[in-house]
């Protein structure tokens, strides 16, 4: 029988939070590590939704166990819409950070 994704076996590894840019909403992060798979499983609060993107940004699974380099990746990969669209011209707001209603601390 093949576990059903709620019944993979997860390991708690960390939490993260940061801050994108000006916004003072924090990102929270819980990391997890799939024995099934051997992924790391990235559940964050917030995905961010700039005026220049069709969908929210969300990224849940990373290969491997290299926590430090996967958080750091998915940082830098939200951060960079952020910047994008400053530079467009694009005032920061806070309702670029759109919740996760699945997130679970």
């Amino acid at each position: 029988m093949t576990p059903k994704p709620s019944d993979e076996p997860r390991e708690f590894l960390c939490r993260y939070e940061f801050r994108v840019g000006k916004l003072s909403t924090p990102i929270r992060m819980c990391v997890r590590y799939s024995g099934v798979d051997g992924k790391l499983l990235i559940e964050q609060s917030h995905f961010i939704k700039t005026a220049i993107q069709y969908l929210p940004y969300a990224v849940k699974e990373f290969p491997g166990m290299d926590v430090a380099a996967s958080l750091n990746s998915l940082e830098q990969n939200i951060q960079g819409f952020y910047d994008q669209a400053v530079r467009r011209g694009y005032t920061p707001s806070e309702s670029w950070l759109v919740p996760n209603s699945g997130f679970h601390e």
